[in-house]
């Protein structure tokens, strides 16, 4: 037994109807796969009576499976009163289900124009 809006004019809900036409244009589908970006990066940082330093890099993720992350990266490291020295990099990430371990290796040249290496390795647990 159902009844109409007709039936009780003092409700406030009626029913209405109306034709919608479709659109005539083409439709577009509404996501495309995104391009590869790389991102900028700018990271100042002042330890103790250590002078400042400012770094600017480009990063760029060259791995990303199962949880394993690669990303690429290159830049400049500016100090006051020092030139300002290129370096280049690769980190390197894997996540677990209660932890995770990251490594960096980057190469950076020293006084004398000498490349200066460095490797680090660090990891963590989560409970």
């Amino acid at each position: 037994m159902t009844r109409s809006a007709e039936e009780f004019p003092e409700c406030a809900c009626r029913y209405a109807e109306t034709k919608i036409e479709p659109d005539k244009k083409p439709t577009i589908p509404s996501r495309f796969r995104r391009q590869e970006r790389g991102s900028i990066v700018i990271k100042g940082t002042k330890e103790g009576r250590n002078r400042p330093s400012l770094d600017i890099d480009y990063k760029q993720r060259v791995y990303d499976k199962n949880g394993m992350t690669g990303d690429a990266y290159g830049g400049v490291n500016i100090r006051p009163g020092q030139p300002a020295r290129q370096h280049a990099g690769f980190e390197f990430g894997k996540e677990y289900k209660n932890g995770f371990i990251r490594g960096q290796s980057e190469v950076q040249r020293g006084p004398g124009g000498r490349l200066s290496p460095y490797v680090g390795i660090n990891g963590g647990f989560r409970f």
